[in-house]
């Protein structure tokens, strides 16, 4: 569960997203995030919100949204609205930041879907235009039913029905959107890119997994050597002991 002031990141799309009010927070009525959207990041894909309605509010910079194929440019104190069920995507096309708020009413349980995303992100399992593999997608689909950004051209109950075969493979493989909730991926962006503390992407190097957009190649062996017999804990300092990595097991 995400809390006021949480702060997630995804590389490939150069999002930044802060929760600002939570479902706990709203008793579910709502949830608001503040986004942050670098320049140069891929263009979203058009999809829907089956239940909630998303208002947008511009802080910084602009943005150019395509709403039910019309397309519509706004810029600092302007709003945008979008009602459930229509297409609609956005995109930084300026070359400097842009930021807005969001709000998606009722909250339903959003901060997870959004948490889980960014958590594939993070970790790299995603293609250069940021989405994850189709068995992740179904994983998703089929934990988030009512949360799930669907594409528009589908019927999303079609699209839940073609997608229960991957999700049975993906489950089969060990795809769970619940252990990207509680993984380490934040911890990784944060302490490796950041002070290069935290031991936890030994795991993710030896399965093979990529940090997109957060090390240099020739950064990576830096941060190789730590290797705790648990990851979520720093190596034993001098006198022995060793501590849990602030953050890496909250999340």
């Amino acid at each position: 569960m995400a809390h006021a002031g949480e702060v997630i990141e995804h590389p490939i799309f150069r999002h930044r997203a802060t929760f600002i009010r939570t479902a706990a927070d709203t008793d579910g009525e709502l949830l608001e995030l503040q986004f942050t959207i670098g320049p140069g990041g891929p263009r979203l894909l058009p999809h829907i919100h089956r239940l909630q309605l998303e208002q947008f509010e511009m802080l910084d910079g602009s943005l150019q949204f395509s709403i039910a194929g019309r397309r519509l440019d706004r810029a600092r104190g302007e709003r945008v609205e979008v009602p459930p069920g229509i297409s609609h995507s956005f995109h930084n096309v300026t070359s400097v930041p842009a930021g807005f708020r969001v709000v998606y009413r009722p909250a339903l349980r959003l901060e997870d879907y959004f948490t889980a995303l960014y958590a594939l992100g993070a970790a790299g399992n995603v293609n250069r235009q940021g989405f994850p593999n189709p068995l992740w997608l179904a994983v998703l689909m089929s934990d988030f039913p009512d949360e799930f950004f669907y594409l528009p051209q589908i019927p999303w109950w079609l699209q839940r029905a073609l997608a229960a075969p991957l999700t049975l493979m993906g489950r089969l493989l060990g795809y769970r959107s619940a252990k990207l909730m509680r993984s380490f991926y934040w911890c990784i962006i944060r302490d490796i890119c950041q002070q290069g503390e935290c031991p936890c992407p030994n795991r993710i190097w030896r399965r093979k997994r990529r940090l997109s957009g957060c090390l240099d190649p020739g950064d990576i062996d830096k941060f190789r050597p730590h290797r705790p017999a648990r990851c979520g804990r720093r190596p034993p300092d001098s006198s022995g002991s060793s501590r849990r990595t602030p953050g890496c097991l909250s999340r």
